[in-house]
């Protein structure tokens, strides 16, 4: 006795919907989340050893020209200067995405006129 092996194909919503990590409205995002299980603990442990390599404290000096006694320096474990840091870049770099994505959504929402695709429908 065999048994036949059938494969459905699901056909996608939109050209954008073909990509196996994005979400469709209505359905679990079980790609993401896999992503996100494989990504995430290899991530949290690099950070923890990263700070329980970095866990002396160390002085964060502001003034340039007298090194020795900062007239503004904290005291400070070196991890907590290093994650700031990373944090700091990951929202400048946020906000200059979203500041770009609105600036071209602005551009191209004023720009059609009446029988022409706008280019953000085109992509």
């Amino acid at each position: 006795m065999t048994m036949e092996t059938t494969t459905a194909t699901i056909e996608p919503l939109s050209p954008l919907h073909s990509h196996p990590f994005v979400c469709v409205p209505n359905r679990k995002c079980r790609p993401v989340k896999l992503l996100r299980w494989i990504v995430l603990p290899p991530v949290v442990i690099l950070v923890m050893a990263i700070a329980i390599a970095n866990r002396k404290p160390v002085t964060f000096s502001l003034d340039p020209f007298d090194p020795t006694s900062p007239a503004i320096g904290l005291e400070m474990p070196l991890f907590l200067i290093i994650l700031a840091s990373v944090l700091i870049g990951i929202l400048f770099g946020g906000l200059g995405a979203w500041a770009q994505a609105r600036r071209k959504a602005a551009k191209s929402k004023g720009s059609a006129t009446m029988g022409e695709t706008l280019p953000a429908l085109r992509d």
